[in-house]
């Protein structure tokens, strides 16, 4: 039998190194028991010996832990549909495992690692009520545990019937159903805010404002900490029915048509509703539009009696509304009276107009004269017997009525429409040269505005005083023009304008033509040719300060250093005259500045707007593509503050590439890139993206359907790839609501991609996609070794088996600046890369195709001066290769201008005429084209 004294435990220091007590009690026969009291958590060693041996297994491992040391930490209430999430730190509560059930293991916990020690719990609730949550540690409830989280409904906005448009000064209202006060922001058409008042309700929160302008108001509903809630934001069309303007309302004559204007171009959107009545009938009425909001509305009366005009704007009346029109009798005619005259038809304004009047038998006639607004125009009749004359001198432009009547009766075509307008109204703009003079060659764009000026005949002439200069005008808007002719001399341009055959103010316009100036980037060395050994330069800066340069070879080469016009001046060597000068223009593409970007829709003008203020003389230009495809666009301007306006025609509702260039370069390395949106986001049905029309093999392709909150499953997406295979698509629900479908496609060539509604195609489809491989894309020709200066690098790339994609080119100087690179299409997948280094040092040049960097870019060159000045030699593609039909061209390197001769040496063999054109720097570009016979 063993005794007390023959049993000892002994524990070993624990985790934080101390020993502990522990003491063993005999609790029955041969039954021993040790106790010992653990100070801080962690294993412990205790050593159990019996007689002094060890007993099997000593020394045994005791965990200590404490759930009292447990902290949680966040716990916050909850929304139904949102993550809760809270904190649970075990640092100082020792080994165990911890357990975490809401409403008893019903809802689905998760844990994740927030760092040593401590955990995030989260659950997503599905019910609105309170949601218990147990934390056990080691099978011991937790402090605290269980406690209770409350979870809210989502919060929504109940969407009234009118939630698209309000009308200004009435109040709008609408009810967020949210257990927490929202946030709301409201901002007008111009950015600003507009004062929202919140009131709690039974069933969450109203909401009122009301506009106080015309135009879209953006509608943001947040809860405190959170993001959007349910249906926010949206998008509140306010319009004044105040603003329309209702015009040209005139008496009439029975039997002849009546008509009148309504201007809704300030009332915001909306609906018109036009109902002309007369004794309780409705008399039909015909609608034309003018654009820009603006109608004209005619009708024919068959009553002579008041007619009522009533015209509404989204249901509310619009001023003055209903209107009356007086209509009188047919006209008796008189036998021989008539009126004639150009006044019948159009008049100037503020100056005097005749009507002659015959056949009135001695009786006086009497002539009316009705302004737009209703008014009577003061009429001078003189003569007699059977003659008369009429003169009268309207003061405002619009169609007036002219009443010729005789014993009170209405002669044959009385009342007579006259035009009335105003050619001091026509403005004219881009024609004052504020830049310098136009130059040779480059198209000169100015914009004549005659939309104020009334309804007439514009005609326009550009001369010189040898020849008649063609012109192309573009119209832009009613009465708003663009007009675009190329000087083909240096001799003075001149501009004539008439309207209704009266000049404008101003005509003709002067322009002054000189010859093509050289431009050079800001920060390239210029080199300058000097015409003989025996003449010295001097060249001033755009600041009017002298330029220092050093001569290398007959060559005068300097820095430039701020943008403007460099001058050098050549002086004789001996007598110090001056013998000629020659200008430079220096630009700087990064001080081009996009001033605005607008918004983007399809099948809507979309205008990114440009300022050249600060970058110095030059020619705007840019490349607008999606995808592969090129989209139309123009340039218009300058406008009165120097801004120009890049207007393009997306149809395609996928992100579009604006690349702008300033004397074609581009004035960064990514090109703008713009989400064209569709017509009625949010509100139709509508596909979007560039995978709709454009995929990379091997790679997942996706496209948005904006299903309005329709079911998916009401939805069908079907592609066949390259062959007519069927791919397989996944379609899912993403945060946005949209359904997104992704699908791959292992081969290039075309796919057709099939978007289907209750098995209807969707507007668009079926689509067209291109499906592109960069592997594929090979590169041919590439120059190796040191370039010479101012001679072109270029090289062949071929794409014809990678399928169809937009090829693109960028080059870095030495000095970190874009270079032009000019990139043509020479057949069908085959392009040439070319650009011109015009300073020593090492060139950067990055292909890519489809927007992938091609394999091997970027490509590195490097420009020695050695060689920059050779003798006359040619170099170019157009030495080698011309299409039919298509413009050819070639560098020639010389000091004068080169004699060219292009002949065929087919069975025709005839001489093409070549086209050559100074570039500077004793580079001569030749063109020439030879036509298909």
């Amino acid at each position: 039998m063993k005794k007390k004294n023959d049993l000892k435990l002994k524990q070993k220091p624990g985790p934080a190194g101390q020993s502990v007590p522990a003491q063993v009690h005999q609790s029955a026969e041969g039954v021993f028991k040790a106790e010992f009291v653990p100070r801080v958590v962690g294993e412990h060693r205790v050593h159990v010996t019996v007689c002094g041996l060890a007993t099997a297994g000593s020394p045994y491992a005791a965990k200590v832990y404490d759930v009292n040391a447990i902290k949680v930490k966040n716990v916050n209430n909850g929304t139904v549909g949102k993550p809760v999430t809270f904190l649970v730190e075990t640092s100082q509560a020792g080994p165990g495992n911890l357990e975490v059930t809401v409403n008893g293991g019903r809802v689905p916990t998760s844990a994740q690692a927030q760092g040593q020690h401590t955990y995030a719990i989260s659950f997503t609730p599905r019910e609105a009520h309170n949601h218990t949550v147990e934390l056990r540690f080691n099978g011991q409830d937790v402090p605290g545990s269980p406690f209770t989280c409350r979870v809210s409904a989502a919060a929504r906005i109940q969407s009234p019937e009118t939630m698209d448009k309000v009308s200004v000064g009435r109040m709008f209202e609408f009810i967020v159903e949210s257990d927490t006060k929202p946030t709301v922001e409201v901002l007008g058409p111009a950015r600003r805010s507009v004062p929202v008042k919140i009131d709690a309700v039974a069933v969450g929160y109203n909401i009122k404002f009301e506009p106080v302008e015309v135009g879209d108001h953006s509608v943001e509903v947040r809860l405190p900490g959170g993001g959007h809630v349910e249906n926010s934001p949206f998008l509140l069309k306010a319009y004044s029915a105040e603003k329309v303007i209702v015009t040209d309302i005139r008496p009439g004559v029975v039997g002849k048509s009546v008509s009148f204007g309504i201007n809704a171009s300030q009332a915001g959107a909306g609906n018109l509703e036009i109902i002309v009545a007369v004794n309780g009938k409705n008399v039909p009425n015909f609608v034309q539009s003018e654009g820009n909001a603006r109608f004209k509305v005619n009708f024919k009366p068959t009553e002579a009696a008041p007619h009522s005009l009533s015209v509404r704007f989204n249901g509310h009346p619009v001023p003055g509304s209903p209107f009356t029109c007086s209509i009188s009798p047919a006209p008796i005619s008189l036998p021989r009276a008539i009126a004639s005259g150009e006044a019948l038809k159009q008049a100037a304004v503020r100056v005097d107009n005749s009507i002659d009047l015959d056949g009135f038998d001695g009786i006086e006639p009497q002539v009316f004269v009705t302004s737009p607004t209703g008014e009577n125009i003061p009429c001078h009749v003189q003569g007699q017997g059977d003659t008369f004359s009429a003169t009268f001198r309207p003061t405002i432009v619009g169609r007036h009525l002219i009443s010729v009547t005789a014993s009170d009766q209405h002669i044959n075509g009385s009342p007579f429409s006259c035009n009335v307008f105003d050619v001091s109204c026509v403005s004219i703009s881009g024609l004052d040269q504020q830049y310098g003079p136009a130059a040779l060659g480059v198209p000169v764009t100015f914009s004549v505005d005659a939309a104020g000026a009334g309804e007439g005949t514009l005609e326009l002439v550009v001369s010189t005083d040898s020849s008649t200069v063609k012109a192309e005008v573009v119209a832009c808007a009613r009465g708003l023009y663009d007009v675009t002719f190329i000087p083909q001399t240096t001799e003075p341009h001149y501009v004539n304008i008439t309207f209704n055959e009266m000049p404008v103010d101003g005509s003709p316009f002067r322009v002054d033509i000189q010859q093509t100036a050289q431009t050079i980037q800001i920060g390239s060395l210029a080199m300058i040719d000097f015409p003989s050994d025996d003449q010295v330069a001097e060249i001033i800066g755009p600041d009017h300060k002298p330029v220092p340069y050093t001569i290398n070879r007959q060559t005068a080469e300097f820095r430039t250093h701020i943008t403007g016009n460099y001058i050098m001046r050549f002086i004789d060597r001996e007598t110090r005259q001056h013998v000629g000068s020659r200008t430079l223009t220096v630009f700087d593409p990064s001080l081009v500045k996009i001033t605005e970007v607008g918004e983007a829709f399809c099948h809507r003008p979309a205008i990114l707007s440009v300022s050249l203020n600060e970058a110095g003389q030059g020619e705007l230009s840019a490349m607008v593509k999606c995808g592969a495809s090129e989209v139309p666009h123009n340039i218009r301007g300058p406008s009165k503050n120097g801004n120009y306006e890049i207007v393009y025609h997306p149809t395609r509702v996928a992100p579009h590439k604006i690349t702008i260039l300033f004397n074609d370069v581009p004035i960064s390395l990514k090109p703008l890139e713009i989400n064209v949106l569709p017509p009625g986001a949010g509100k139709e049905i509508n596909v979007s993206g560039l995978g709709l029309y454009q995929a990379r093999v091997g790679k997942t392709t996706s496209f948005a359907i904006d299903t309005t909150k329709r079911p998916g499953r009401e939805f069908d997406v079907v592609v066949s790839g390259p062959g007519g295979q069927a791919l397989p698509v996944r379609c899912y629900q993403t945060k946005s609501g949209h359904l997104q479908a992704e699908f791959t496609i292992t081969k290039p060539g075309q796919c057709i991609i099939e978007v289907l509604h209750q098995s209807k195609p969707l507007p668009g489809s079926p689509f067209t996609c291109e499906a592109f491989d960069t592997s594929k894309v090979t590169v041919q020709g590439v120059p190796k070794g040191p370039m010479a200066l101012h001679s072109p690098i270029s090289f062949m790339v071929r794409t014809e088996n990678a399928g169809l994609a937009e090829m693109e080119a960028f080059s870095i100087s030495p000095t970190n600046q874009n270079v032009p690179v000019h990139v043509t299409e020479q057949s069908e997948g085959i392009y040439s890369v070319e650009f011109v280094p015009t300073q020593p040092g090492t060139y950067k040049l990055t292909l890519m195709y489809g927007g992938e960097t091609l394999q091997g870019s970027p490509y590195i060159f490097t420009a020695a001066t050695s060689g920059a000045r050779n003798d006359s030699r040619a170099a170019g593609n157009g030495l080698e290769v011309c299409h039919r039909n298509k413009e050819a061209s070639f560098i020639v390197y010389c000091p004068v201008p080169p004699n060219v001769q292009i002949e065929r040496t087919d069975e025709f063999g005839e001489r093409i005429e070549p086209k050559i054109k100074s570039l500077g720097n004793n580079e001569w570009r030749i063109s020439y084209t030879i036509f298909t016979r």
